[in-house]
């Protein structure tokens, strides 16, 4: 059975509008809400369905019931509704950073190192408290974090993993990964682990400082990152994404923990705000074109130029037929004939 607008889900919350795209994929369909016992104040409503796995909704609602952060949405009741389940949350205003992103692009601008800085400090905080809970988000990309519009601060949505668990058969995982963003051992089944969060926040820094998106910064061949050229100025954030994305146990930090004090040891970059991206291809204010240059002068007009130069020109600056040496090999035929001319009109010399 489909939710429709208008609907109301367990006699008090009214559909209002489907939020994004999905239909009833791993996630569900996510929903805005009104609380008709709220004075219909905004909620935010997923379906799980019969065909996908409600225990597992379940068990991940009631843990994160219990996670008190200021930047966690709090989380609601679950309401079972003719073989369909619902899960309430806290709604939260602001855009994702997806949206973010494609509104710069419409503008060929980026996220700066800064704004990616202050980010993950903001956001390694709320991983640190969900880690602490053995509790992971498992599914970090630019359209699962939210800038919120009453602080600014980043916003977690869609938690999707409990530590330790394993990914399963398809389809029996509540949350699937975003592919690019989840590290290929948690996509091959290996039990998640608080570091793969830190992989995904690595990606989804490198995606703002970029604008690419994961399958164009990983190499497919060696699984080698391509780094954003903004990176070139800050050495030392390069190095600390470097050991988010690292495949080697020991170069990666042990903890969220860790991590933050690792990137609020350095120094605020100078770009605190968009920067233009650094691989455009479109010129927003075209150059004006060179102008060309003039077209060179016919063979006539050279040669009664020469001559004209031959005559005027003192004689030992002449050559053969009267013509000025750099010029008389050029026009040779024209010049005699025009020194013929000229003899016809002047007087003879004395001799």
């Amino acid at each position: 059975m489909s939710a429709a607008q208008g609907q109301v889900i367990g006699g008090r919350y009214r559909l209002e509008r489907r939020l994004g795209a999905e239909t009833g994929g791993p996630q569900g369909e996510l929903w805005q809400a009104s609380d008709q016992l709220a004075a219909d104040g905004p909620v935010a409503l997923r379906r799980i369905g019969p065909d996908q796995d409600q225990a597992r909704a379940r068990e991940l609602w009631s843990r994160l019931q219990g996670v008190l952060h200021p930047q966690v949405p709090r989380i609601g009741a679950v309401i079972e509704a003719e073989g369909q389940l619902w899960l309430v949350r806290e709604w939260q205003a602001g855009r994702t950073y997806q949206q973010l992103l494609e509104l710069r692009a419409e503008r060929q601008l980026v996220f700066g190192a800064g704004e990616v800085l202050l980010l993950l400090r903001q956001l390694l905080p709320v991983l640190a408290a969900l880690h602490s809970q053995d509790l992971l988000h498992g599914d970090l990309s630019p359209a699962n974090l939210l800038r919120r519009d009453s602080d600014g601060l980043p916003v977690p949505l869609d938690f999707g993993l409990v530590r330790g668990t394993s990914a399963g058969p398809a389809g029996e995982r509540l949350l699937g990964a975003t592919p690019g963003y989840a590290p290929p051992e948690l996509a091959r089944g290996e039990p998640a682990q608080p570091w793969m969060d830190l992989h995904a926040l690595g990606v989804v820094s490198l995606v703002l400082l970029s604008g690419d998106g994961p399958e164009r910064l990983l190499d497919p061949a060696t699984m080698q990152w391509r780094w954003p050229a903004a990176l070139e100025h800050e050495p030392e954030l390069l190095r600390h994404l470097q050991r988010l994305l690292s495949r080697h146990p020991e170069e990666r930090f042990a903890s969220a923990g860790q991590a933050l004090v690792a990137f609020q040891s350095l120094a605020m970059p100078d770009s605190t705000g968009p920067v233009p991206r650094a691989d455009r291809t479109v010129v927003l204010v075209p150059e004006a074109a060179p102008a060309a240059p003039p077209p060179p002068p016919s063979a006539p007009a050279a040669a009664e130029a020469a001559i004209a130069a031959a005559i005027s020109a003192p004689p030992a600056c002449r050559g053969a037929g009267g013509a000025p040496a750099a010029a008389a090999h050029g026009h040779r035929h024209h010049a005699t004939a025009a020194g013929r001319r000229g003899r016809q009109r002047q007087p003879a010399a004395p001799p």
